[in-house]
């Protein structure tokens, strides 16, 4: 890309991410073909969606992505927000130490 005139992120694709893989992870839409770049922001939905049409887990395509240069959300952050916020049973103390 660089031999283009293209500014990357990196010059080389992280190990065990073939340039076929890449493609579809980096692919953004496929209706306009248009892809993800360091300025976008991924969510929760953007990386599960992910994870499922490459067979990967949620944790390699977080790796790849961050490798790539792609900002990705702090996982294990939003993980301890959202499970904050899930109600406990009636008569159980979910906030024990």
């Amino acid at each position: 890309m660089a031999t283009y005139g293209l500014t990357v992120s990196c010059s080389d694709l992280p190990a065990g991410l073939s340039a076929a893989t890449a493609h579809e992870l980096l692919l953004d839409s496929r209706y306009d073909e248009t892809y993800v770049c360091a300025s976008d922001e991924l969510t929760w939905q953007d990386l599960l969606r992910r994870a499922v049409e490459l067979h990967a887990h949620l944790e390699q395509v977080v790796q790849w992505l961050t490798e790539l240069g792609i900002p990705v959300p702090d996982i294990g952050e939003q993980l301890r927000r959202a499970l904050a916020r899930v109600p406990c049973p009636l008569g159980v103390n979910c906030r024990k130490g």
